[in-house]
């Protein structure tokens, strides 16, 4: 039951006055992986996490911490996955929002006065989009430079960049400034099934991060 490509509860309990929480155990994530992940897996990132962020915004739920350091491997390395719930809310913006890393919000969460906001299964998405942007072009963290531009809508890969140009696209499409122009989650995992391969392509995760 339950996705696979979230990292999996298994129980909590209180000890000492401290509460315990015990999770999936999995590899590395994405913010501490020791090598450049390669184009094919980059696409892998945006399906497992896409199909992550369709199940939870089926029930009703957004994320608003998608980032490198909440993406973890596998333990067995045959997928990403999605963790961090900490600051998961009601999807339809009506529960109050606990801000997540700013470098990857959303614009018009930033923008908000009243801190709601109508479509917080979008913001996910701006997320995703920007993590994607950072893991093709590997980059420790986004150029404070670029900051500003990938908050307008203008977002755009270097005239040098060799990546599928499907997936480019499919990225740039994820920031779109205005809501309601990115894709969903789930028009993502399609849209993936035909990029770089992700529906055939080595899944064996090792190359990018090894338990130490």
């Amino acid at each position: 039951a339950g996705c696979p490509t979230i990292v999996r509860y298994h129980g909590s309990w209180i000890e000492d006055d401290r509460l315990y929480i015990q999770l999936e155990l999995c590899g590395k994530s994405l913010e501490t992986r020791d090598t450049p992940l390669n184009e094919n897996q980059c696409a892998d990132v945006a399906r497992d996490i896409s199909s992550a962020l369709a199940y939870m915004h089926d029930k009703g739920i957004a994320h608003l911490d998608v980032k490198p350091a909440n993406i973890l491997t596998g333990i067995d390395y045959n997928c990403f996955k999605l963790g961090d719930f900490g600051r998961a809310t009601a999807a339809d913006g009506s529960s109050k929002i606990d801000e997540g890393d700013s470098t990857y919000m959303a614009p018009e969460l930033l923008a908000l006065d009243d801190n709601t906001a109508a479509d917080l299964g979008a913001a996910d998405m701006f997320s995703l989009g920007i993590t994607l942007y950072q893991l093709l072009l590997n980059l420790d963290t986004i150029p404070q430079e670029d900051w500003h531009v990938l908050r307008s809508g203008r977002l755009s890969f270097p005239a040098n960049c060799s990546h599928d140009p499907s997936l480019c696209k499919l990225v740039c499409s994820m920031c779109m400034k205005d809501p309601c122009e990115r894709p969903t989650a789930q028009a993502v995992v399609e849209s993936t099934e035909n990029i770089c391969g992700t529906g055939t392509s080595d899944r064996n995760m090792e190359r990018v991060s090894q338990p130490s």
